[in-house]
């Protein structure tokens, strides 16, 4: 268990390492469209992940919790998508008094430079499948076996937030990654967090493209507005991301009772549980392997990754609040 914990550790350490050099690799193919740039780019750092699960000795399906959804399944995870939107919202205009935009200004500097249905694959599509393979199909699975449920949760989490290298989408990403965790608990599949992934991805690169096709007069005046009025914003829309987040723990528990997981899901959220980070729902050949002290997570791997990722969050900050 010590040696897949390290191994983990240099797999996301490759893909810190793929994310400053590869841009030199992604130039020298020759793509001129930077939305495809950013999808190659997606592949290449998920391949640490995918090389990772395709050599490890489980079967695939079972490895990655992977089954499909029902109808019913997916149906309550587009309105868990619209939920979560609502919170993310008040989250984003809350993290904006404190981190800059740079981040977001680039994406949509990004995707007004290519068409629809490229943004849709590169931002959508390929982050919802190479995302979730290396931070729910490996990290989670992992921390989670080792760990415990919890331990695999929230660590798995931090790792996707920083791996986005900010710190306004480190927060977004953080609380993302914990329920696109959560809903793999609540499934035991995987393709629930790819299919929320992709809708929270899709209903952002909606957005760019509908902000897009307003007059520029009509933007100006709006981001005028957004900056001298963003503390009103954000109180006024709180009732209704409060109303969002209701919406999403009662389609949450929905879902578990969908999937036949309403126990396993009050049995993670028990407070004796969360103390002791029992392995909610896993095999018993799993729950009877070897547990780990909780510092054993900071392999010298990924305590060197983490490093380089907060040099570069505050690096940017910095800049960014200089400039």
């Amino acid at each position: 268990m010590r040696a897949r914990i390290t191994t983990i550790g240099w797999v996301f350490f490759l893909m810190i390492a793929i994310s400053w050099f590869g841009s030199y690799f992604i130039q020298w193919s020759g793509i001129q469209d930077t939305m495809l740039q950013n999808g190659f780019g997606t592949i290449l750092l998920g391949l640490p992940a995918a090389l990772y699960l395709v050599f490890q000795e489980k079967p695939n399906r079972e490895k990655l919790r992977f089954h499909w959804l029902s109808w019913k399944a997916v149906l309550l995870l587009v309105v868990i998508a619209v939920a979560l939107e609502l919170v993310t919202i008040e989250i984003n205009i809350a993290t904006s008094f404190i981190f800059s935009s740079y981040t977001t200004d680039v994406i949509t500097e990004d995707v007004s430079s290519s068409s629809f249905l490229v943004s849709l694959l590169c931002m959508a599509v390929l982050p919802a499948v190479f995302e979730e393979l290396s931070f729910r199909g490996a990290f989670f699975q992992e921390y989670r076996a080792a760990f415990g449920s919890w331990a695999g949760i929230i660590f798995s989490a931090f790792l996707f937030g920083i791996y986005h290298l900010n710190m306004r989408q480190f927060v977004y990403a953080f609380i993302c990654g914990i329920l696109f965790s959560l809903l793999i608990e609540a499934t035991d599949s995987i393709a629930s967090s790819m299919f929320l992934h992709f809708l929270m991805n899709m209903i952002s690169c909606l957005a760019i493209f509908a902000t897009l096709n307003m007059p520029e007069e009509a933007n100006q005046m709006a981001e005028v507005a957004e900056r001298q009025y963003l503390l009103m914003y954000m109180l006024n829309f709180f009732p209704i991301a409060v109303f969002g987040l209701i919406i999403l723990i009662v389609s949450y528990i929905g879902l578990a009772k969908c999937c036949g997981r309403y126990e396993d899901i009050k049995a993670l959220f028990s407070w004796k549980n969360i103390v002791s980070g029992k392995r909610i729902g896993s095999e018993q050949q799993d729950l009877q392997a070897e547990r780990l002290p909780w510092y054993r997570m900071f392999s010298l791997p990924l305590v060197i990754s983490i490093a380089l990722c907060f040099y570069v969050i505050i690096a940017i900050e910095i800049q960014m609040g200089m400039g």
